[in-house]
């Protein structure tokens, strides 16, 4: 009889940690299937959420570009900036009248322009600025100042003046300021300390 109660209560025990094994293995497949189905929604949702980030990163940068568009269209052009158009377009005129000669003569030319205005020197001591120094006659070959708006501008030129005018205004000197004259012929423009004597030029 006590062999018999023992069999049935090692076979209860077998059965009971087979059910509590099968229970833990159910209970584990569960908890890795959750583990699995988060780590799925939580890319889902990672993926949308920086989909959200970027549209309204792109929705707000269309926005400040409008408003600072706006902004600036409301507002008065500078005047430092209209006046330093104004004196490179001149430049530019100036240039027309020699514009056949080489880009590196014009540019030498325009600081014949740049020297003027800077030598207080002499004739040019009254002189302040670019238009004093071209508005006055008989100054610069191919060029009469009471014809100005007559004048083109060529685009050539004007980027030549831009660029030695951003250099003028940099304060770099590729030439001394005391070369104020010119020696102009249609091969070579060459820079003087003195209108009368050429062979000084550079």
């Amino acid at each position: 009889m006590r062999a018999l109660i023992l069999q049935a209560v090692d076979n209860y025990n077998r059965k009971f940690s087979w059910w509590v094994v099968t229970y833990a293995l159910k209970w584990v497949v569960l908890i890795l299937a959750f583990i699995a189905w988060s780590l799925v929604m939580y890319r889902a949702g990672g993926v949308r959420a920086e989909q959200r980030y970027e549209e309204w990163r792109e929705r707000f940068a269309d926005e400040y570009i409008s408003q600072m568009e706006a902004a600036e269209r409301g507002m008065p052009p500078d005047p430092r900036e209209l006046l330093e158009e104004q004196e490179i377009t001149a430049i530019a005129k100036v240039l027309y009248g020699v514009e056949g000669n080489t880009d590196s003569d014009l540019r030498k030319y325009c600081w014949a322009i740049f020297n003027r205005v800077d030598n207080k020197a002499g004739e040019f001591a009254d002189v302040t600025s670019i238009e004093d120094v071209i508005s006055k006659p008989r100054q610069f070959v191919g060029y009469n100042p009471d014809y100005a708006d007559n004048y083109p501008v060529l685009d050539r030129l004007k980027q030549i003046a831009r660029e030695e005018y951003g250099t003028w205004k940099n304060g770099s000197r590729p030439y001394d300021v005391t070369y104020c004259f010119i020696y102009w012929t249609p091969d070579k423009i060459l820079l003087m300390k003195d209108f009368n004597d050429w062979i000084h030029g550079v």
